[in-house]
């Protein structure tokens, strides 16, 4: 745990016996809060020395650009100016966003209306990974949550291909 409750790093085993670093968050909702968050990882990276994360995913509690709320209202620049900074440190990008400049996708509602929605749960991806990643989602999930699961699909280029499954007889024949 890099901050109890808010910030988890996991290394796990990857391709070509290299690991993949994943870095967990669930940023305060305060806005003072937020932007101290993002200002005490910054720090700990560049003090510590911790492995830079390949990843960085989870619920961010503020958005990045208009498109990403409704109805539109302005997001606190400190804290987005502290988690863009952070965003440089570990070099990570909103690879959804790159891919998906006009589109508008949204993992938080306001119950039990729906008429207040945010992007505020992100997958972010080293420029490598961005490169070989596919089928983005944000859905709901079976805990019962105000917030949907975002998942990426990253792929491994270097795979063989192994083909699409195991045989089967056309039903037709049967």
């Amino acid at each position: 745990e890099i901050e109890p409750g808010r910030a988890l790093l996991l290394t796990l085993p990857w391709q070509d016996n290299s690991k993949i670093n994943i870095l967990n968050v669930y940023a305060p909702n305060k806005k003072a809060d937020n932007e101290k968050f993002w200002k005490d990882l910054d720090k700990k990276w560049m003090d510590e020395n911790l492995p830079i994360p390949d990843i960085m995913l989870g619920d961010f509690n503020l958005v990045e650009e208009s498109i990403d709320r409704v109805p539109v209202k302005p997001t606190d620049g400190r804290a987005l100016h502290a988690l863009n900074e952070f965003k440089t440190t570990i070099n990570v990008m909103d690879a959804w966003r790159i891919d998906h400049q006009y589109d508008e996708i949204f993992t938080w509602e306001q119950l039990p209306d729906r008429k207040h929605k945010s992007r505020l749960d992100r997958i972010y991806l080293n420029s490598h990974l961005h490169e070989h990643c596919c089928d983005w989602k944000a859905t709901w999930s079976e805990v019962t949550t105000d917030h949907k699961l975002v998942s990426v699909k990253i792929y491994d280029p270097g795979a063989p291909y192994i083909g699409r499954g195991r045989w089967t007889v056309p039903l037709h024949l049967l």
